[in-house]
């Protein structure tokens, strides 16, 4: 092997090893899409994904979703389902070696409100809520984004405090707000983020649109 591989091998052990301390720390890291395998045309295919295929989802406040039965009419979800290269990633992140549970598919046109702040795994009344271990996620950012597109929001280091407490977890961000973090970016973005970490879509303006996949992982062993 050559001083040049070997240098390369041990950039990219310590590129892991600081987004893993990050990941761990924070409850979610960057990653680059590219270094996933996840290229600027499956973004592109992702953006040319009809409009007549999505719902307007009360859930999610007015985004489009994707219809779960038109995610197997793309050939696109079936190329991310089997790329190997974001689960293996994951594994050297998170400790965890998971399997792929869940896709959604969402888009964001005009003027739309907050979510609120929530989790996707978290304890009530003594309960689990979700998958243990908690769900992890991956959400890929299709197009660039700026405040007025309705970028995703997290509270770093929340998914270390979970009080059992609904209404603890609505003070927190008011509490903690130098640990907000908005993923505003003039380039696609793949965040990675566990599930117990307070999260939320922020809101859109008239011109805002956002295209976001998100991609659910959840442990072998569940």
């Amino acid at each position: 092997y050559t001083n040049a591989w070997i240098n390369n091998l041990n950039n990219s052990r310590n590129i892991i090893l600081r987004k893993s301390q990050f990941f761990f720390k924070n409850g979610w890291c960057l990653i680059d899409p590219n270094s996933l395998g996840i290229t600027n045309q499956i973004s592109q295919q992702l953006l040319n994904i009809k409009k007549v295929d999505y719902i307007k989802n009360s859930k999610n406040l007015g985004v489009y979703s994707l219809k779960q039965n038109s995610i197997k009419k793309y050939s696109v979800f079936e190329e991310l389902s089997k790329n190997d290269l974001i689960k293996e990633t994951l594994y050297k992140i998170s400790g965890r070696k998971v399997g792929l549970s869940c896709i959604m598919h969402m888009l964001g046109i005009g003027k739309s409100p907050s979510l609120h702040w929530h989790r996707d795994s978290y304890i009530r009344d003594n309960k689990y809520i979700g998958p243990i271990p908690s769900v992890i996620k991956l959400m890929i950012t299709n197009n660039t984004l700026t405040q007025k597109d309705g970028p995703f929001d997290v509270v770093r280091g929340s998914h270390t405090i979970d009080l059992n407490n609904k209404i603890f977890d609505k003070l927190i961000p008011m509490y903690f707000y130098l640990k907000k973090k908005a993923f505003i970016s003039n380039k696609r973005q793949c965040i990675l983020f566990d599930g117990r970490i307070l999260h939320r879509r922020s809101y859109s303006c008239n011109n805002g649109f956002r295209s976001g996949t998100i991609l659910s992982y959840t442990s072998k062993f569940t």
